[in-house]
């Protein structure tokens, strides 16, 4: 019964909340391109079947669309990126999901969280062209109290290829910046999307040697994926299995695995590898060898 009336109040309070917010709140405009705000079509964009070629074409409109309504959509998406969701929304909307009303009254638990989904995907939607935009999401990614702020402003960054990388570039080469994590994180989640992703591999590379672990961790994964520049980035993944951190050791073999045949001079340290005291590291490196070199697994009975 307690529970009951306990639910009844916040649905009422929800209610309530929702009315003046409708009421009172100025919303925020979006541009609009052939009778769909861009939200609409940037959910088009993010959710396609790239085997569907009607979705194909659609997806191709929305990158129309917001080239189209560039002048418009830019100053939006900004204010999307630099957006800090309250702390009474979130304690409000925290509220509705334990106790089962996000599902129930899904229009007001959105009209609460009112979350900017869509802020970094309209700055993949115009890519390079969103470049004039650099200088304000620098901003952002320098002064944002939040490390969400932080990661979108980066991330929409990622997205916009060259211009966009140098910030980064930046932060990463600063052993002083305190987001230095966040920015690998952000070049790595919009990889494909980066079209000068090769012109961070030496910064990468540096990057093995920080002190900090985060750093050095994500820069190994990142180069892992990348499977960039053989030659230059296989012995230093190599080297990082000399390493007293396991997690490092663990990811540098599983990077070395991303490259291959290609990774063949990482041979001798691979196979040493295979007796480290880490058990994560063992299996890596087995996993390695299978990609690299399948018969020094058969010549070792493995």
């Amino acid at each position: 019964m307690k529970r009951s009336r306990q639910i009844a109040l916040i649905l009422l309070t929800c209610g309530f909340i929702a009315v003046v917010m409708v009421i009172i709140w100025p919303g925020k405009p979006e541009p609009v391109y052939k009778g769909k705000e861009l939200s609409e079509w940037a959910k088009i964009y993010d959710h396609y079947d790239p085997d569907d070629p009607y979705d194909s074409l659609m997806r191709q409109e929305a990158v129309e669309a917001a080239h189209q309504t560039r002048n418009q959509l830019l100053p939006f998406a900004l204010k999307e990126i630099g957006y800090e969701m309250p702390a009474w929304r979130k304690v409000m909307a925290r509220k509705m999901e334990q106790m089962g009303l996000a599902r129930l009254c899904p229009r007001i638990y959105w009209l609460i969280y009112d979350d900017p989904a869509y802020s970094v995907i309209y700055f993949e939607m115009l890519g390079p062209d969103a470049n004039t935009a650099v200088p304000d999401l620098t901003r952002i990614m320098k002064r944002a109290k939040s490390s969400v702020v932080r990661l979108r402003a980066m991330s929409a960054l990622a997205c916009i290829g060259k211009d966009g990388l140098q910030p980064l570039m930046e932060a990463l080469a600063d052993p002083k910046c305190p987001y230095r994590p966040l920015a690998m994180l952000a070049i790595g989640s919009e990889r494909k999307h980066v079209t000068a992703i090769d012109t961070v591999v030496p910064l990468l590379l540096n990057s093995l040697q920080d002190n900090d672990s985060h750093v050095s961790q994500a820069a190994a994964i990142e180069l892992g994926e990348l499977a960039l520049e053989p030659d230059i980035v296989v012995p230093g993944l190599t080297n990082c299995l000399r390493s007293t951190d396991d997690y490092l050791r663990s990811v540098a073999t599983e990077a070395l695995g991303k490259f291959g045949d290609k990774a063949r001079p990482a041979i001798p340290a691979l196979i040493w590898a295979l007796s480290d005291p880490d058990d994560f590291v063992r299996k890596s490196a087995t996993n390695a060898l299978a990609n690299i070199a399948p018969e020094v697994l058969a010549t070792n009975g493995l």
